[in-house]
């Protein structure tokens, strides 16, 4: 007799979850537990009380991204979309009706960001932040008038494009695009974090600042536009953060999240964050 006639593994197996994948349904495989109830709880009060943020660290493949993967279902979705799996696989009596209540006035709107974006101080970590709700607007079907640096600096090579030619023979960003202005426009207009710091780079050396988005008032206007959909607030869920602190400017980074965090008004935007590694509290 072989192994694999006493024991097979299940087709639905995912090695390792990917808080970004497309399968709507594989939230619902995750079997709720002591510690998960934990952080549910304390979402909730973060939600109740607008603590702004929650830090969640553990070790690899101990299940951080898959339970936040379900924390995101759960508040993020409908009711009656939710409705069945909080009845069937919540058994704590207390969480249960919570999420039910708390479902009745609460959708927030997800931003899934994860690893590090090439982020290398709080401008870059800006962009990234920036990319990222844009694409979660697009995917959402959302129109919008918001403006991002991506804009700003896409705005000025329109109307510049001489300057920007011969900028493009000049520097790295030729080997990045072919030396095609065309192409750079069309990564701008992708949300192409990194094409944006490399433009930054490139005007901060010729002393020529073109003035970029300020991360709190960008995503206090990205509320207001969600707001208009139906949801009632924004949250970043960050998985994989680890390797954004990891980075020479990881202080800058940090003091930048602190400020969202601290700044954001009426509780408009809140912070999931998922790391591995030493705890770092948010206030």
């Amino acid at each position: 007799m072989k192994w694999n006639d006493v024991v097979s593994l299940n087709e639905a197996f995912v090695p390792a979850c990917d808080i970004k994948a497309k399968d709507s349904n594989y939230w619902k495989r995750f079997i709720p537990h002591k510690d998960f109830y934990n952080l549910l709880d304390k979402t909730l009060d973060m939600y109740k009380n607008r603590q702004k943020a929650i830090w969640l660290q553990g070790t690899y493949g101990s299940g951080k991204t898959h339970a936040t993967m379900v924390i995101k279902e759960i508040f993020s979705r409908d009711l009656d979309e939710i409705k069945d799996y909080v009845e069937h696989s919540i058994k704590d009596p207390k969480l249960k009706p919570a999420i039910l209540n708390t479902k009745k006035e609460l959708k927030t709107f997800p931003v899934i960001l994860k690893g590090s974006y090439h982020i290398v101080d709080s401008k870059t970590f800006a962009f990234a932040i920036q990319q990222e709700v844009m694409e979660a607007l697009l995917q959402a079907g959302i129109k919008h008038s918001l403006k991002t640096s991506f804009e700003t600096v896409l705005n000025n090579i329109e109307n510049h494009p001489t300057f920007w030619n011969d900028l493009i023979k000049t520097s790295e960003l030729q080997f990045e695009i072919d030396s095609d202005i065309e192409i750079l426009k069309n990564k701008l207009k992708q949300y192409d974090s990194h094409i944006l710091k490399l433009c930054e780079d490139e005007l901060r050396k010729r002393d020529i600042h073109i003035g970029v988005k300020n991360i709190v008032k960008f995503l206090e206007e990205a509320s207001s536009v969600v707001k208009e959909y139906g949801y009632s607030h924004i949250t970043l869920f960050w998985d994989e953060f680890t390797s954004v602190l990891e980075t020479p400017n990881y202080n800058d980074i940090f003091m930048s999240l602190q400020n969202i965090a601290e700044n954001i008004k009426n509780g408009n935007v809140f912070l999931f964050i998922v790391s591995t590694g030493q705890l770092i509290l948010i206030k």
